[in-house]
C-alpha cells in the first residue's frame, strides 16, 4: 500500500501521511454529522474517549511496521 501511494503521488511517505491525518479527518466529518445517522455502539464510545494519538500509532505501527514512514529508525 505504501509504495502505491508514493507512485501515485511521487511522495515516499505519502500513505504514512495519510494514515497519521486521518484520525483528526474523521474526528471532523462525525463531529459535523448528524446525530440522527450516527449509530450508537457504547464499547466504540468508551474505546474512542480513552484513544489518544500515541495509541493509534501504536495500532499502525503493528499493521505497518516494514511501510515507509513507520519504521522506528
Amino acid at each position: 500500500m505504501d509504495r502505491f501511494y508514493a507512485l501515485i503521488t511521487s511522495q515516499d511517505d505519502a500513505f504514512y501521511q495519510m494514515c497519521m491525518i486521518l484520525p483528526s479527518v474523521v474526528e471532523k466529518v462525525v463531529s459535523k454529522m448528524s446525530a440522527n445517522i450516527i449509530p450508537t455502539d457504547s464499547a466504540f464510545n468508551e474505546l474512542s474517549d480513552s484513544v489518544n494519538s500515541s495509541f493509534v500509532l501504536a495500532l499502525y505501527m503493528l499493521g505497518f511496521k516494514d511501510y515507509i514512514g513507520f519504521s522506528p529508525t
